[in-house]
């Protein structure tokens, strides 16, 4: 496994700050940095520096991420000894095992992993390890969902002296050494898209009675536009559009996969998925760069934790999400499918279709001396959410992170589309 030069500085700093007089670490990320390589290789190699080292890896939500996490860290270390919930249940804890165990079957009410049984409890397997002399070190992966105080008290049994969170939007932890990754190296080095494109596409005016079929609409046609593209390099790449749908909204399900169905994308044919928290279809390799499917619906099942690099759409028809949601929402985007640029603005981007205000509310296009549109402005994820933790509020750092995309600066005026 050979490493990027931003994320072998990443461990340098990781190991740096095992040695400070902090209890917290924060790795802050961005979505597609690699952070599963960076901690998978700082856990191999810290494991080999310091024997009698157990590491724990936790994780949230219903989306196996735990599962996901282990994975790939059997695949970067070959001689890796890694291990699940079960397994810990079954053999405890040993000398350099790396375990990922998902917060909610450790928490989740009837599950028997913290209940007294024929088996050694968990606390017990604990104990046990700490008696013999082994030191657990904690990492949080996705930390901004893991943020409560119920975790903090399991943490706790572990009588940890490191904890190491994680999350490419982390909420403040006082007195953390903060590890910090660029985006700007994370884009150098090809592993995300350049811009967020938003509307692009867009007429300067929108007049529609069906606003989600209009934003159906441009994101198929994107999507077919990008397919070609990738096609024309030789590149088979199916892009998928994420379709995001608000809670409580079985009419607008029913809506969407209406339309789908009369594009000839359906469920049968394998061309749409869906992704609830009741519900799955066809996403079973659904992450293949070439599988057959062109879109998935979702609520909010992969705002976390979901490798999907051939994702490169986002249809929002879901309003008022906080900030954190909303970044983490958009990163399964930002991914690049086979984490290298292809030199071209129109591969190189990701691209927003919504009415959401938020994005929407001064996002100006260019015209040339025709009136053809020759530009837009696009939103820098990373910088947004750099102003918001300097201090400034949503609407000043959407502001600040604006950009531009095309002949912005040869163009004859500027448009706001809303307005005319």
């Amino acid at each position: 496994m050979e490493l990027k030069e931003f994320q072998l500085n990443a461990v340098k700093s990781l190991f740096e700050a095992m040695d400070k007089p902090v209890r917290d670490i924060i790795l802050k990320s961005p979505t597609g940095s690699g952070k599963t390589i960076i901690l998978t290789y700082f856990m191999h190699q810290y494991i080999q520096s310091y024997p009698k080292t157990v590491f724990v890896w936790l994780t949230p939500g219903k989306g196996n991420l735990e599962e996901q996490s282990k994975a790939k860290m059997d695949k970067y270390i070959h001689a890796s000894q890694t291990k699940l919930l079960s397994d810990v249940m079954t053999a405890g804890f040993e000398e350099n095992d790396s375990c990922f165990i998902n917060w909610e079957k450790l928490t989740k009410k009837g599950n028997n992993a913290l209940k007294d049984s024929e088996r050694t409890n968990f606390l017990e397997h604990i104990e046990h390890a700490l008696n013999d002399g082994l030191r657990f070190i904690i990492i949080v992966d996705e930390s901004h969902q893991n943020n409560t105080i119920k975790a903090d008290e399991i943490i706790q049994y572990f009588r940890t002296e490191k904890i190491i969170r994680c999350s490419a939007t982390p909420k403040g932890i006082a007195k953390a050494e903060v590890i910090e990754i660029p985006e700007e190296e994370v884009i150098a080095a090809g592993l995300i898209k350049k811009m967020l494109v938003i509307n692009q596409d867009f007429p300067q005016t929108v007049e529609t009675e069906d606003q989600t079929a209009y934003l159906l609409e441009r994101a198929l046609q994107k999507q077919r536009e990008l397919r070609a593209a990738y096609l024309q390099m030789d590149v088979d790449i199916n892009p998928l559009i994420i379709v995001q749908i608000p809670n409580k909204s079985e009419t607008l399900l029913d809506g969407v996969e209406r339309w789908f169905e009369a594009q000839g994308l359906t469920y049968e044919n394998g061309q749409l998925a869906v992704w609830l928290s009741d519900r799955h279809e066809n996403l079973e390799g659904i992450d293949a760069p070439a599988a057959p499917s062109t879109a998935v619906i979702i609520k909010q099942a992969v705002a976390t934790g979901w490798d999907c690099p051939r994702a490169q759409i986002l249809v929002k028809l879901r309003d008022n999400m906080d900030e954190t949601f909303e970044i983490q929402t958009i990163g399964r985007i930002r991914r690049m499918p086979e984490a290298k640029h292809y030199g071209s603005d129109l591969l190189d981007s990701c691209y927003l279709y919504t009415f959401d205000e938020k994005f929407t509310a001064g996002v100006k296009m260019a015209l040339d001396k025709d009136d053809q549109v020759c530009g837009y402005q696009f939103l820098s994820l990373g910088k947004m959410m750099d102003f918001i933790k300097k201090g400034d509020d949503a609407n000043t750092a959407l502001e600040k992170a604006k950009g531009h995309y095309g002949q912005w600066d040869s163009a004859a005026k500027y448009i706001d589309p809303r307005q005319e």
